[in-house]
């Protein structure tokens, strides 16, 4: 049984693809380690999938404060050498990084053992590790019309999804959640790491909710969640983390979200129509870049954060748009990109 190492630690979005492609990977019989970094979201969403291998590796976010120079370096060290470790030992055939900088120490690795490693960039403006390693790789894929240049093997892919992601049955889904099947749901979902803008927005919002009979599900996030001084409805209420992913999307009828590639991937998926709202500080303003993509593809509204003041007429007219939104969500493409991955990556091992 042949080993792959998966780096795909640090953020939701890096993680979940690399949890798509072991699942694809096991089902043909490859032994699969996930190198996920020590922050609290990977141990959250690792902790569901006890059948795969997770190792905790050191690292840390490269910073541009002249302070933290040193820290970075200290334990962008302690990531190579653990990664080196770990790729000698286990045998490592290929390693797939999915971006960010648990996958420095992994590609370097990967190099000096002169072992196949495929990179994957999520986002429509390409991250700093890919930036700075991709032409390490043997590969590098990107999403459909964005342009790397640092690499002579380049190839389109799009977001892997992972396989419970499948829909449901709204009404069955609605009442999974324990809302009423017959009247409107919106879910708000603020990443893998929450919301703050968009968690206090719906509290300061719940008269609204409650007079036009919407019922509202907002994931907050871990340590995020509203502190309420007053008595909310029963039929809005707040989660700090949701693992009914699938069950959530069937559920909607409209979401309001940040711009991750993964949220947008899985808006896709289920034809849910959706607000995006940008986080403001994601790097390079990638998150703005992705949710002008998906807008211009008729997927989704754009509200950037400084205009949310005018978030509410938009979620009614997205209520009243909702089946023709969805109509132009199905027209857009839907593959199995988690298993072309793991296509991509046997071929490389039998070179």
């Amino acid at each position: 049984m042949k080993t792959i190492a998966i780096a795909c630690g640090g953020t939701g979005g890096h993680l979940s693809p690399g949890i798509a492609v072991a699942q694809r990977l096991m089902e043909r019989n490859y032994r699969c380690i996930l190198l996920i970094s020590q922050k609290a979201v990977d141990q959250t969403l690792s902790a569901l999938y006890p059948q795969l291998s997770f190792v905790r590796i050191p690292g840390i976010a490269l910073s541009k404060k002249p302070l933290d120079g040193l820290r970075c370096l200290y334990y962008a060290a302690k990531n190579i050498y653990c990664s080196w470790q770990l790729l000698r030992m286990e045998q490592v055939a290929a390693v797939i990084g999915f971006g960010g900088f648990t996958n420095v120490g992994a590609i370097l690795a990967a190099a000096c053992l002169r072992k196949p490693c495929l990179l994957h960039e999520a986002n429509q403006v390409v991250g700093r590790t890919i930036r700075l390693f991709g032409r390490l790789a043997t590969k590098v894929y990107v999403p459909e019309g964005v342009v790397y240049n640092g690499n002579s093997q380049v190839s389109f892919c799009g977001f892997p999804l992972r396989r419970e992601l499948q829909p449901m049955d709204p009404k069955a889904a609605k009442v999974q959640l324990g809302f009423d099947p017959d009247k409107p749901l919106v879910c708000v979902v603020g990443g893998s790491q929450g919301a703050h803008p968009l968690n206090r927005w719906v509290w300061e919002h719940a008269e609204q909710w409650v007079a036009h009979g919407i019922q509202v599900l907002c994931i907050t996030g871990t340590n995020k969640m509203v502190q309420a001084d007053k008595a909310l409805s029963p039929s809005i209420v707040f989660k700090p983390f949701c693992s009914q992913m699938a069950c959530l999307y069937s559920a909607a009828d409209g979401v309001i979200a940040r711009a991750g590639a993964g949220t947008i991937a899985e808006l896709t998926h289920f034809a849910v129509p959706s607000i995006l709202i940008p986080f403001p500080q994601s790097a390079e303003g990638h998150q703005l870049n992705n949710a002008r993509v998906f807008e211009q593809r008729g997927g989704c509204v754009v509200v950037e954060q400084s205009a949310m003041d005018g978030l509410w007429n938009q979620v009614l007219g997205l209520l009243a748009r909702n089946q023709e939104m969805r109509r132009a969500l199905k027209q857009l493409k839907s593959i199995d990109w988690a298993s072309f991955l793991a296509d991509e990556l046997e071929t490389q091992i039998k070179r």
